[in-house]
Protein backbone atom coordinates (compact mmCIF):
# COMPACT_ATOMS: atom_id res chain seq x y z
CA UNK A 1 0.00 0.00 0.00
CA UNK A 2 1.30 3.85 -0.68
CA UNK A 3 1.05 6.07 2.24
CA UNK A 4 2.69 9.81 2.73
CA UNK A 5 5.86 10.83 2.99
CA UNK A 6 7.60 9.82 6.62
CA UNK A 7 10.83 10.76 5.71
CA UNK A 8 10.82 14.14 4.38
CA UNK A 9 12.23 13.81 1.43
CA UNK A 10 8.86 14.65 -0.79
CA UNK A 11 8.28 11.11 -1.97
CA UNK A 12 5.75 9.01 -1.00
CA UNK A 13 6.36 5.65 0.87
CA UNK A 14 5.13 1.99 -0.05
CA UNK A 15 4.49 -0.56 2.94
CA UNK A 16 4.55 -3.96 1.86
CA UNK A 17 3.24 -7.02 4.68
CA UNK A 18 4.45 -10.16 4.71
CA UNK A 19 5.39 -12.82 6.75
CA UNK A 20 8.24 -13.74 8.89
CA UNK A 21 10.04 -16.07 10.98
CA UNK A 22 12.39 -13.96 12.29
CA UNK A 23 10.42 -13.55 15.46
CA UNK A 24 9.61 -17.33 16.29
CA UNK A 25 10.53 -18.96 19.71
CA UNK A 26 9.15 -21.99 21.03
CA UNK A 27 6.33 -20.28 23.18
CA UNK A 28 5.23 -18.33 20.25
CA UNK A 29 6.33 -20.58 17.52
CA UNK A 30 3.66 -19.13 14.48
CA UNK A 31 4.78 -16.96 11.53
CA UNK A 32 4.51 -13.34 12.12
CA UNK A 33 3.22 -10.87 9.82
CA UNK A 34 5.30 -7.80 9.52
CA UNK A 35 4.93 -4.72 7.68
CA UNK A 36 8.02 -3.20 6.22
CA UNK A 37 7.76 0.53 4.88
CA UNK A 38 10.40 1.66 2.08
CA UNK A 39 10.88 5.18 -0.16
CA UNK A 40 8.95 4.83 -3.24
CA UNK A 41 11.85 7.10 -4.58
CA UNK A 42 14.98 5.28 -3.26
CA UNK A 43 13.94 2.04 -1.89
CA UNK A 44 15.25 2.58 0.93
CA UNK A 45 14.25 0.50 4.16
CA UNK A 46 12.66 3.18 6.66
CA UNK A 47 10.63 1.33 9.25
CA UNK A 48 9.70 -2.02 9.81
CA UNK A 49 6.46 -2.85 12.32
CA UNK A 50 5.80 -6.21 13.54
CA UNK A 51 1.79 -7.55 14.21
CA UNK A 52 0.62 -9.98 16.47
CA UNK A 53 0.67 -13.77 15.44
CA UNK A 54 -2.87 -14.16 16.44
CA UNK A 55 -3.62 -12.24 13.46
CA UNK A 56 -2.72 -15.24 11.37
CA UNK A 57 -2.51 -18.52 13.13
CA UNK A 58 -4.38 -19.05 16.53
CA UNK A 59 -5.77 -22.09 16.61
CA UNK A 60 -7.00 -23.01 13.40
CA UNK A 61 -5.34 -23.65 10.32
CA UNK A 62 -7.14 -21.13 7.68
CA UNK A 63 -6.77 -17.94 9.86
CA UNK A 64 -4.88 -15.42 7.30
CA UNK A 65 -4.70 -11.50 7.01
CA UNK A 66 -7.67 -10.66 5.01
CA UNK A 67 -6.38 -7.01 3.94
CA UNK A 68 -3.89 -4.43 4.32
CA UNK A 69 -4.42 -0.60 4.09
CA UNK A 70 -3.13 2.58 5.07
CA UNK A 71 -5.28 4.87 7.52
CA UNK A 72 -5.39 8.55 8.01
CA UNK A 73 -3.32 9.74 11.08
CA UNK A 74 -4.95 8.90 14.07
CA UNK A 75 -2.39 9.56 16.99
CA UNK A 76 -1.79 12.70 15.50
CA UNK A 77 2.02 12.58 14.39
CA UNK A 78 0.70 13.22 11.04
CA UNK A 79 2.02 10.23 9.61
CA UNK A 80 -0.51 7.61 8.37
CA UNK A 81 -1.46 4.49 9.75
CA UNK A 82 -1.03 0.93 8.45
CA UNK A 83 -3.67 -1.46 9.64
CA UNK A 84 -4.23 -5.21 9.16
CA UNK A 85 -7.35 -6.99 9.49
CA UNK A 86 -6.99 -10.79 10.40
CA UNK A 87 -9.10 -13.56 10.94
CA UNK A 88 -7.51 -14.89 13.89
CA UNK A 89 -9.10 -15.32 17.07
CA UNK A 90 -12.14 -17.17 17.61
CA UNK A 91 -14.63 -17.96 20.06
CA UNK A 92 -15.55 -21.43 18.93
CA UNK A 93 -16.18 -22.96 15.47
CA UNK A 94 -17.49 -21.81 13.50
CA UNK A 95 -17.45 -18.31 14.96
CA UNK A 96 -14.32 -15.97 13.95
CA UNK A 97 -13.75 -12.66 16.16
CA UNK A 98 -11.05 -11.81 13.83
CA UNK A 99 -9.46 -8.98 14.40
CA UNK A 100 -7.41 -5.43 13.21
CA UNK A 101 -4.43 -4.18 14.66
CA UNK A 102 -3.26 -0.61 13.37
CA UNK A 103 0.75 0.89 13.33
CA UNK A 104 1.95 4.23 13.01
CA UNK A 105 4.01 4.04 9.79
CA UNK A 106 6.79 6.40 11.27
CA UNK A 107 7.50 5.37 14.69
CA UNK A 108 5.66 1.75 14.26
CA UNK A 109 3.72 2.24 17.61
CA UNK A 110 0.68 0.55 18.37
CA UNK A 111 -2.37 2.99 17.92
CA UNK A 112 -5.29 0.25 18.38
CA UNK A 113 -6.39 -3.28 18.46
CA UNK A 114 -9.77 -3.58 18.65
CA UNK A 115 -12.22 -7.36 17.55
CA UNK A 116 -13.40 -7.03 13.93
CA UNK A 117 -17.23 -8.26 14.92
CA UNK A 118 -20.14 -6.96 17.11
CA UNK A 119 -21.14 -9.21 20.10
CA UNK A 120 -23.27 -12.06 19.58
CA UNK A 121 -24.50 -11.79 16.05
CA UNK A 122 -22.94 -14.22 13.91
CA UNK A 123 -20.60 -11.83 11.80
CA UNK A 124 -17.63 -12.18 11.04
CA UNK A 125 -14.79 -10.05 8.67
CA UNK A 126 -14.41 -11.28 4.92
CA UNK A 127 -11.45 -9.45 3.71
CA UNK A 128 -12.19 -5.76 2.33
CA UNK A 129 -11.03 -2.43 4.23
CA UNK A 130 -11.23 0.97 4.08
CA UNK A 131 -9.35 3.61 5.65
CA UNK A 132 -11.05 7.07 5.69
CA UNK A 133 -11.80 10.77 7.52
CA UNK A 134 -15.48 11.03 9.44
CA UNK A 135 -17.50 13.32 6.99
CA UNK A 136 -19.19 14.50 10.29
CA UNK A 137 -17.04 17.46 10.71
CA UNK A 138 -14.74 15.99 13.25
CA UNK A 139 -11.95 14.76 11.07
CA UNK A 140 -11.29 11.79 12.98
CA UNK A 141 -9.76 8.50 11.38
CA UNK A 142 -12.08 5.73 10.98
CA UNK A 143 -11.42 2.04 9.52
CA UNK A 144 -14.28 0.46 7.85
CA UNK A 145 -14.37 -3.24 7.14
CA UNK A 146 -16.84 -5.72 5.81
CA UNK A 147 -18.38 -8.17 7.12
CA UNK A 148 -20.56 -11.47 6.51
CA UNK A 149 -23.96 -11.65 8.62
CA UNK A 150 -24.20 -15.45 8.61
CA UNK A 151 -27.24 -15.60 10.51
CA UNK A 152 -28.57 -13.36 7.77
CA UNK A 153 -28.46 -12.73 3.85
CA UNK A 154 -27.10 -9.53 4.17
CA UNK A 155 -23.49 -7.72 4.34
CA UNK A 156 -22.16 -5.05 6.92
CA UNK A 157 -19.68 -2.51 6.92
CA UNK A 158 -18.97 -1.42 9.87
CA UNK A 159 -16.32 1.24 11.27
CA UNK A 160 -14.42 1.99 14.05
CA UNK A 161 -12.91 5.03 15.07
CA UNK A 162 -9.27 4.46 15.75
CA UNK A 163 -8.71 6.88 18.38
CA UNK A 164 -11.10 5.63 20.93
CA UNK A 165 -11.24 2.01 19.52
CA UNK A 166 -14.82 2.18 19.44
CA UNK A 167 -17.68 1.38 17.03
CA UNK A 168 -19.27 4.51 14.90
CA UNK A 169 -21.63 3.09 12.67
CA UNK A 170 -22.89 0.59 10.82
CA UNK A 171 -24.63 -0.33 7.54
CA UNK A 172 -25.87 -3.37 5.89
CA UNK A 173 -26.22 -4.18 1.96
CA UNK A 174 -28.52 -7.48 0.20
CA UNK A 175 -26.53 -10.17 -0.88
CA UNK A 176 -26.50 -10.26 -4.04
CA UNK A 177 -23.84 -12.93 -5.42
CA UNK A 178 -20.88 -12.82 -4.00
CA UNK A 179 -18.72 -9.35 -2.36
CA UNK A 180 -15.65 -8.36 -3.97
CA UNK A 181 -14.40 -5.19 -2.94
CA UNK A 182 -15.62 -2.28 -0.74
CA UNK A 183 -15.71 1.34 -1.80
CA UNK A 184 -16.23 4.64 -0.70
CA UNK A 185 -18.07 6.86 -2.93
CA UNK A 186 -18.01 10.67 -3.15
CA UNK A 187 -21.36 12.01 -2.09
CA UNK A 188 -24.56 10.96 -4.27
CA UNK A 189 -28.00 11.97 -2.18
CA UNK A 190 -26.80 15.44 -1.16
CA UNK A 191 -25.72 15.46 2.50
CA UNK A 192 -22.45 15.91 2.47
CA UNK A 193 -21.45 12.49 3.51
CA UNK A 194 -19.62 10.21 1.28
CA UNK A 195 -21.48 6.92 0.72
CA UNK A 196 -20.25 3.05 0.97
CA UNK A 197 -20.04 1.00 -2.11
CA UNK A 198 -20.22 -2.94 -2.43
CA UNK A 199 -19.23 -4.52 -5.61
CA UNK A 200 -20.38 -7.74 -5.90
CA UNK A 201 -20.12 -10.58 -8.48
CA UNK A 202 -23.46 -12.54 -9.08
CA UNK A 203 -26.98 -12.73 -10.83
CA UNK A 204 -25.76 -9.12 -12.31
CA UNK A 205 -21.82 -9.67 -12.76
CA UNK A 206 -19.99 -6.49 -11.47
CA UNK A 207 -23.13 -4.59 -9.94
CA UNK A 208 -22.54 -1.96 -7.22
CA UNK A 209 -25.06 -1.75 -4.32
CA UNK A 210 -25.02 1.66 -2.36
Amino acid sequence: VAVPDVDGNGAPELALLQTTSEERTPEDPYYAPRAEVRDARTGKPIRRANFPTFLVNEFRWDNEILDFVSVPDANGNGSNELAAVGRGGYIAPPDYIGHFEVRDSATAARVAEVPAILPDDGAFPIGQAIGMRDSDGSGRALLAILQDLSLATRYRAVSFDLAGSSLVRSTTFDKVGEARKLLAVPDLDGNGKPEFGLLSEGARPGSLLL
